[in-house]
């Protein structure tokens, strides 16, 4: 039954398989493939599947061998196939070659010789760094100004963390504002994007100032965010633990939605949709992971010092942490959901000092890691080439513009 369930997969996938036309001479009819490797099923399998013979198909796999080991090819691994048309029906087809890439800058081809001899080499593909420099006006949100531009999710995320420490994205934003970003993102011979990489430096205008962040690497191999000074960024606690919400309600005395009458809110609530990623606002060890009460799904986390930081109407646990897991600042603990007392999806958020809760934005942070002096003379050398670069690109992004 195995066997037939990944034969229905398989064929599956060579119903929406797409067939490229490919006319490399004249005196042949070279057609592809590609197809897309399935657990249980080997190569020569699949490559008689799509009407190689078994001596061809066997053959091209042996030569292979030679190169890169058949076995380690994973499932999904798509492998494109070339071969020749020997009849007007297409029923009789002839191997040519296959090819598929293993790694950002390899791709292995075998090839089908005169005379029945089979030839596999692997292909190494030139890549080229680039620096990319993004510069975004703040619209309706910070979020959509930055996809605009061309930036990744993934890096929009990394940067919300890095300047997390520092501005509260609810009330410091406004619309208006500036982002600048200078990342590294590796490109192969064609001019296509292989990969984004680091973020090397960001900046944010709001009201209160340019806010400036630059990724420098110790002599001992830690890369870390560190602002104009030579500072880290990072801090005891993050300001707000969950990304792209808004303040829904603060600390203080309000009118309780459900229970109708003033009562103290001990913590701030940040609307944001049901799943969305709530991370811990510290280093520390998880001390409560349970539904409590009004509070629905909950976790405390004890950071070393003075404070605890709680986390309530989650909609669930991020996996492998219990009571007693070490959680590292930045790491995802759970997901906001509206558990508990709640009239909707929202994180409560609480910062709990000796005992007591606190209004999370009182706090003072304190400073960040810094740079020991002879460091501090390397580092601004860095940050100048890196502002160069950031001036350099600028001018050249206006030019094209204009």
């Amino acid at each position: 039954m195995k066997i037939i369930n990944k034969l229905c997969r398989f064929f599956l996938t060579v119903l929406i398989i797409v067939f490229v036309a490919n006319f490399a001479h004249a005196e042949k009819n070279l057609d592809s493939v590609t197809i897309e490797m399935q657990q249980g099923i080997s190569l020569v399998r699949l490559l008689e599947y799509v009407g190689i013979n078994h001596n061809d198909a066997q053959m091209a796999v042996d030569e292979l061998s030679n190169v890169y080991s058949p076995g380690a090819i994973p499932p999904g691994q798509k492998v494109k196939v070339t071969f020749e048309i020997m009849d007007e029906e297409g029923k009789e087809i002839k191997f040519s070659s296959m090819e598929m890439k293993i790694s950002r800058s390899q791709k292995i081809q075998v090839s089908k010789m005169d005379d029945d001899i089979f030839f596999a080499h692997v292909f190494e593909s030139k890549l080229e760094p680039k620096l990319i420099y993004i510069h975004a006006t703040v619209g309706a949100t910070l979020f959509s100004a930055a996809m605009h531009a061309g930036l990744s999710q993934e890096m929009f995320n990394e940067l919300l963390k890095a300047f997390s420490y520092d501005v509260d994205f609810q009330r410091d934003v406004k619309h208006g504002d500036e982002m600048e970003v200078l990342y590294e993102a590796v490109y192969d011979e064609e001019g296509k994007l292989v990969s984004n990489g680091d973020i090397l430096y960001t900046s944010l205008k709001i009201a209160r100032g340019r806010f400036s962040i630059y990724r420098y690497t110790t002599p001992d191999g830690k890369s870390d965010f560190y602002n104009d000074y030579g500072v880290s960024v990072q801090k005891s606690l993050l300001r707000t633990p969950v990304n792209g919400a808004r303040i829904s309600s603060s600390y203080g005395d309000r009118h309780h939605p459900i229970l109708g009458f003033t009562r103290m809110h001990k913590g701030i609530d940040f609307a944001a949709p049901t799943g969305t990623p709530v991370y811990a606002a510290g280093d520390g060890t998880i001390v409560e992971m349970t539904r409590k009460g009004s509070y629905g799904k909950y976790v405390q986390i004890y950071h070393s010092g003075l404070y605890a930081t709680a986390y309530a109407h989650l909609s669930g646990y991020a996996t492998r942490l219990k009571r007693g897991s070490k959680v590292r600042q930045g790491q995802i603990i759970g997901y906001v959901g509206s558990t508990g007392r709640s009239t909707g999806a929202h994180l409560h958020y609480e910062v709990i000092e000796k005992g007591r809760q606190i209004n999370p934005l009182s706090i003072k942070l304190g400073t960040g890691k810094q740079l020991a002096n002879y460091e501090k003379d390397i580092f601004y050398k860095y940050k100048a080439s890196l502002l160069n670069s950031v001036a350099r690109l600028s001018a050249k992004s206006h030019e094209a513009k204009n």
